[in-house]
């Protein structure tokens, strides 16, 4: 089963929940702490494309737990994967899927 934006703002704790500005990079939190990179792999390799970068994966630890950021190889990669994956039940737990926010140095003069 997977939940839809709207019900995933039902949960009290992501009440304010937004998707943010698309970016290469999904953070996704809510994980359980059974979720391994394998598990993320199952769910995400479908848009691993031929020819392209490798997707990475980054699982969080400790304080952290629960939490995990994946780098597809483009923003529309992203934007189509968090489409499919939000709020989609893993191993027990609803994922919820946000953008990553760029780290400065990116391509905006300004930073």
């Amino acid at each position: 089963k997977r939940l839809s934006e709207e019900e995933i703002w039902k949960i009290p704790r992501f009440a304010s929940y937004t998707p943010g500005e698309p970016s290469k990079v999904l953070y996704l939190k809510n994980l359980s702490p059974q979720v391994t990179a394998k598990e993320l792999v199952s769910v995400f390799a479908r848009f691993q494309q031929k020819h392209e970068p490798m997707i990475q994966f980054r699982v969080l630890t400790g304080r952290m737990r629960g939490q995990a950021f994946i780098t597809f190889p483009s923003v529309d990669v992203a934007c189509e994967a968090r489409l499919f994956a939000n709020g989609y039940n893993l191993l027990g737990k609803p994922l919820v899927i946000e953008f990553g926010r760029n780290k400065s140095g990116s391509s905006d003069p300004q930073s």
